[in-house]
């Protein structure tokens, strides 16, 4: 499985997104936890650019902020395909999965309340 795809005219040029251990480590970072929907596409829009650089060993040209009104203009510009492959190509990624594994986990690990002896009695 594949974890680059490029996006043609995207700010101006044709630019390669890249799902790596970096692009994870910027796109969980990226995420508004209340509004999940709109910021996890900005964020992996970012997060592929910031994974391709790294990878490339190039400095990146553009802001979070940018690169978020390009994603603006792919839906003005009815490119809803394009921003869909690049969810899709996210959320197959190995690493991806691991790393959303990891935080389910952690999740779990902080709703588990220890209940005191009383009310373990009480649930028996």
């Amino acid at each position: 499985m594949s974890n680059y795809i490029q996006v043609k005219n995207f700010g101006g040029a044709d630019r390669g997104l890249k799902f790596n251990n970096g692009a994870m480590d910027v796109y969980f970072q990226r995420i508004n936890y209340v509004e999940v929907g709109a910021s996890a596409i900005y964020a992996a829009f970012y997060a592929g650019l910031i994974g391709n650089d790294i990878a490339k060993g190039v400095q990146s040209d553009y802001t979070p902020e940018q690169v978020s009104e390009w994603v603006d203009e792919l839906y003005e510009q009815n490119r809803e395909q394009e921003i869909e492959a690049v969810c899709n190509m996210l959320a197959e990624t190995n690493v991806y999965k691991k790393r959303l594994e990891d935080l389910k986990e952690k999740i779990r690990a902080l709703q588990e309340v220890e209940t005191p002896e009383e009310d373990k009695k009480k649930e028996q």
